[in-house]
């Protein structure tokens, strides 16, 4: 007998199954204000170097965008945040067609496994690069809008990955990373 009563009727009613409870989930880190902006500083300029470099290959014919939205969508581990940069263009020409060129054209993209089509809506993800950054276009031909979108690895943030996801999407210049 136990000192808990659930499990004592649990342990009766199923003698057969071993019953094992697992110890509670570690305490949540902690990580200074001050080394979350460096990381997270880092991570953006990561992804806003990756979103740069892929823009000329991706979008062939298209206008550089002034800006891109930087938000913060949570990582996959617990006290996680991966950085995320949208570019839009319009593209008259129409998206989808655009994207069919695109996947024919560049023998580095496995659209097998890759692009998924949703009516007027097709994304196509790419691979994650050394970087860890990985790319999607999203091509639309209701609005006529192709987006190229960078995300980038998982910024370790502690206790603090819920303020910075929180955080609103704000709008970043469009310019070519430091070399």
């Amino acid at each position: 007998m136990s000192m808990d009563p659930f499990f004592d009727e649990l342990r009766h009613r199923l003698p057969d199954v071993d019953i094992v409870a697992l110890p509670p989930d570690a305490a949540p880190r902690t990580v200074d204000p001050a080394d979350a902006t460096v990381r997270t500083d880092a991570s953006v300029a990561d992804v806003r170097a990756a979103l740069v470099a892929a823009w000329p290959r991706l979008c062939v014919g298209l206008p550089r965008p002034r800006t891109a939205e930087l938000s913060w969508q949570a990582g996959m581990a617990a006290g996680t945040v991966v950085a995320r940069l949208r570019a839009v263009a319009h593209d008259p020409s129409g998206p989808l067609a655009r994207l069919a060129t695109l996947t024919s054209s560049s023998p580095g993209l496995d659209t097998a496994t890759a692009l998924r089509q949703h009516g007027d809506t097709a994304v196509l993800r790419q691979p994650v690069g050394p970087d860890g950054v990985r790319v999607v276009i999203i091509a639309q031909d209701v609005g006529a809008t192709w987006t190229v979108q960078a995300d980038g690895p998982p910024v370790d943030l502690g206790t603090l990955a819920d303020t910075w996801r929180r955080t609103p999407p704000r709008e970043l210049p469009w310019e070519d990373p430091p070399r």
